[in-house]
C-alpha cells in the first residue's frame, strides 16, 4: 500500500515506473491522468504533459487496469523519468477515485487534471492556468476550452455550460462547473472542499465538488483562452447506455438530494429524465437511478445553499438556462445528452479535414484524386474523400448530411432513400409490404410506442455514423499525408 504525504491511503497501488514520488520542496503544479488501455491516445497525453514549459510540476500516470501490453507501453514512456509516476492501482476506482488518489499523491500549489484523450494545446497552457489562479486568490477551479482533435472546432458533447454561453467559448466568464477533460484546481480549494465524492464513480463529479467549493466561498470561471484537444474516441459511439446513463441520472439525483432538494423539486427532473430514458431504450435504467440515488443520499445529511452559493448559481449558471419550457426543450427533448447538435459541426469536419488533405474538386463535380497520392487506395476509398462527398452531397456544394454516403437502397436516418433524396422516383424494395403507403404495423403495437422506437433508431444510427466518421477523419485525413494532390 501506498501513502500520500497527507496520509490518504492510496489502496493497493503498486509503482510501475519513473520516480517514486514527487519532489520533496515545493513546486507548482500536479498533473493526474488516468490510464484504463487507450494506448495510443493516453501516450499522446503523457506526452503533451511532459511537454509543458514555464511550470515546475509532477506527472502523475493511474493506472486502473489496463492490458499489460498497454501497461508496459506505457512504462516505457515513463522509464528513467524525474518528474513523473506511473502506478497501478488494485482495480478500477473510476473518475472521482482515481483522481483523488492521484491527487493526494503530490503536494503542488495547483492540480491539474487532463482526460488520457485529451492533449494541451500547447507547451504553455499549464503555465497560463497556474497564472490565472495566482493573479485572482477567490478561484476555486478554471475549467478549460474543449477542443476537437481533428477540427480545432469546440466540442459539443463536452460542453457542460448553458447553451446560451456557447457563443462564447472563446471568451471567459463565470461557471458553476468544469468539464474533466481539461482543467486546474487550487490545492488549497481542494482540501477544503474534500475532494470529489467517490460515491459518484463517474459523471458530474466535477460539479458537486464544485457545490461545494461554491458553499464555501470559492468561485468557478471557464477560461476560453486556455484549451485542451480532445480525440473523440469511437467508446462515444455508444457512450450514453447501459451503465453509462444510469450513472448519469443516479448522480444528479443524489447531488440534488443531498443539497436539500424536496420531492417536488426533484420529479419533475425525474420525469424529464424517465422522459428521454423511454424515447431512447433507457427505461430500466432510468427506473433503477431513482432508488439507487435515494440509498446515496440516505447516509448524507442534506445541505442548503448558502445565500452566497444561491446568489452565485443565480447569475451564473440558471440566469443562462431561460424559462422553463425553453430548458424542457434543450435539455429533455433533445435527442440525447450527446446526439444533439451534431450535424453541423461534423459536416463542418468533412469540410475542413478535405480542405487540409488538400482535395481539389473540379466543377464537373469529381474529385481530383490520384491514386498513388492516395496511399495506394483507390480514391473511392479514401476517408477524406468519402468523408466531403458526406458533407457536400458529392457536387461540393450545400452540406446535406454529416453522415457516410450509403448505398443507393439503403435508408438515411429520416427513412428516405438515397434516390428520394436526389428527387429521383422510389424504387419497390420488394418484401410482404412493397407497394404499400405505409409500413405494416403488428397487431397491438401503438403509433407512440413505434415513433418511440422509429425515432431512437434513427438517432443512434445518425450518431453512430457521425462519430465513426469524424474518428475516421482525424486518423486517417487530417493531417494531409494520405490524401495530397499529386
Amino acid at each position: 500500500m501506498v501513502r500520500s504525504d497527507a496520509g490518504y491511503p492510496v489502496t493497493m497501488a503498486r509503482h510501475v515506473a519513473g520516480v517514486a514520488g514527487p519532489p520533496e520542496g515545493p513546486y507548482d503544479a500536479d498533473i493526474v491522468i488516468l490510464a484504463l488501455d487507450r494506448c495510443q491516445e493516453t501516450l499522446d497525453a503523457i506526452r503533451s504533459a511532459l511537454a509543458q514549459e514555464g511550470v515546475s510540476r509532477h506527472l502523475f500516470v493511474i493506472d486502473q487496469g489496463s492490458h499489460p501490453d498497454t501497461l508496459a507501453r506505457f512504462a516505457a514512456a515513463l522509464d528513467a523519468r524525474q518528474d513523473a509516476t506511473l502506478l497501478q492501482l488494485d482495480r478500477n476506482y473510476g473518475v472521482a477515485g482515481g483522481r483523488n488518489r492521484g491527487a493526494a499523491l503530490g503536494h503542488g500549489r495547483v492540480l491539474a487534471a487532463l482526460d488520457n484523450d485529451a492533449a494541451f494545446n500547447d507547451s504553455e497552457t499549464l503555465a497560463r492556468a497556474v497564472a490565472v489562479l495566482d493573479q485572482d486568490e477567490g478561484l476555486a477551479a478554471i475549467g478549460f476550452r474543449i477542443l476537437v482533435q481533428a477540427t480545432g472546432a469546440d466540442d459539443l458533447t463536452s460542453w457542460a455550460y448553458p447553451r446560451a454561453l456557447l457563443p462564447r467559448a472563446a471568451d471567459t466568464f463565470g461557471a458553476a462547473t468544469f468539464v474533466g477533460a481539461g482543467h486546474a484546481i487550487r490545492r488549497a480549494a481542494w482540501d477544503e472542499a474534500g475532494g470529489y465524492d467517490e460515491s459518484l464513480f463517474f459523471c458530474w463529479e466535477e460539479f458537486d465538488f464544485c457545490l461545494r467549493a461554491i458553499q464555501r466561498g470559492w468561485r468557478v470561471q471557464y477560461c476560453g483562452e486556455i484549451a485542451v484537444r480532445h480525440k473523440v474516441s469511437p467508446e462515444r459511439r455508444v457512450a450514453w447506455t447501459g451503465a453509462r446513463w444510469f450513472h448519469f441520472v443516479r448522480n444528479r439525483l443524489y447531488i440534488a438530494r443531498k443539497w436539500g432538494a424536496s420531492w417536488p423539486e426533484l420529479m419533475p427532473r425525474y420525469a424529464g429524465y424517465l422522459v428521454k430514458g423511454l424515447r431512447h431504450g433507457l427505461t430500466a435504467q432510468t427506473l433503477r437511478a431513482l432508488p439507487a440515488a435515494l440509498r446515496l443520499a440516505a447516509s448524507v445529511p442534506a445541505t442548503r445553499p448558502s445565500p452566497f452559493a444561491q446568489d452565485y448559481l443565480n447569475r451564473h449558471d440558471r440566469a443562462h438556462r431561460g424559462p422553463l419550457l425553453a430548458r424542457l426543450r434543450c435539455e429533455v427533448l433533445a435527442s440525447s445528452p450527446e446526439w444533439a447538435d451534431r450535424s453541423l459541426p461534423l459536416a463542418r469536419a468533412c469540410r475542413r479535414a478535405a480542405a487540409a488533405a488538400k482535395i481539389a474538386r473540379p466543377a464537373g463535380g469529381s474529385a481530383n484524386a490520384n491514386p498513388v497520392a492516395c496511399a495506394g487506395m483507390d480514391w473511392r476509398r479514401c476517408p477524406a474523400h468519402s468523408g466531403l462527398r458526406a458533407a457536400t452531397g458529392g457536387d461540393g456544394g450545400r452540406v446535406r448530411s454529416a453522415a457516410p454516403r450509403r448505398p443507393r437502397a439503403s435508408r438515411n436516418v429520416l427513412g428516405t432513400s438515397a434516390a428520394d433524396r436526389r428527387g429521383a422516383p422510389r424504387r419497390n424494395r420488394g418484401g410482404q409490404n412493397a407497394g404499400r403507403g405505409r409500413r405494416h404495423r403488428p397487431a397491438g403495437q401503438s403509433r407512440l410506442f413505434r415513433g418511440v422506437r422509429l425515432s431512437r433508431q434513427a438517432g443512434q444510427r445518425a450518431y453512430d455514423h457521425g462519430h465513426h466518421l469524424q474518428y475516421r477523419l482525424h486518423d486517417e485525413a487530417h493531417d494531409g499525408r494520405r490524401c495530397a494532390d499529386a
